[in-house]
Order: structure tokens, then sequence, then C-alpha cells
């Protein structure tokens, strides 16, 4: 049973839509298998990126990675906060302040 188990792409590989639009998944896409069964024969559902797709259960096993650490980015909103605290503590306007912020987050 592979309901409920995230993988993360090693190698490209085919899914296809609700259109039957084939597409080629890129190395690194996450995608959450949603359904072991599907429409059709032998494929699961999976979903990447909010779109419902079916696959290969072979495909996704064979070349994907299901144990995978992603580096999430900081939330806008922490940037935003060390932002006007460095602001307040230079006495910049945000404008001047921008270009010169010591931690490259805002280049």
């Amino acid at each position: 049973m592979l309901t409920g188990r995230r993988f993360m792409l090693k190698s490209p590989t085919v899914a296809v839509d609700a259109q039957r639009t084939v597409l080629i998944m890129p190395v690194g896409a996450i995608l959450t298998v949603t359904s072991d069964t599907s429409t059709e024969k032998r494929m699961i559902e999976v979903m990447w990126e909010q779109r419902k797709l079916a696959m290969f259960g072979s495909d996704l096993v064979e070349r994907g990675e299901e144990n995978f650490h992603t580096l999430l980015p900081p939330p806008v909103f922490q940037i935003h906060k060390k932002f006007v605290n460095y602001c307040r503590m230079t006495s910049m306007p945000p404008s001047s302040a921008e270009s010169r912020h010591p931690s490259g987050l805002l280049k």
C-alpha cells in the first residue's frame, strides 16, 4: 500500500493527467500517493503541485526516493521581521537599508 507516502523522483518519469495528457515529471518532483488505484489499469493516483495525476506504481517505486529531506526556505514573514528590526536599529528608511542589509537576504 503506497497511499499517503511521499516520493521524490531521482530520474524523469512519465505521468498522465485527467485529460490523458502525458507529462514528463522532472527530477526532484515531490509526489504524494493519494490512491493505490486509478481509472487506468495498473496505475496509481498521485498529487504533484495540486494536480491529480496517474502513473505506474512500479515507476514511482523504482525512480523515486521515499526517505528524502528537503530544505525549506525561511518563511517570508521571518525575513520581513528581521528587515524591519534592522531598519529600526540603523534608523535607515527601508529603501536605503535594502541594498545594505548584512545578511544579504533582501538582495
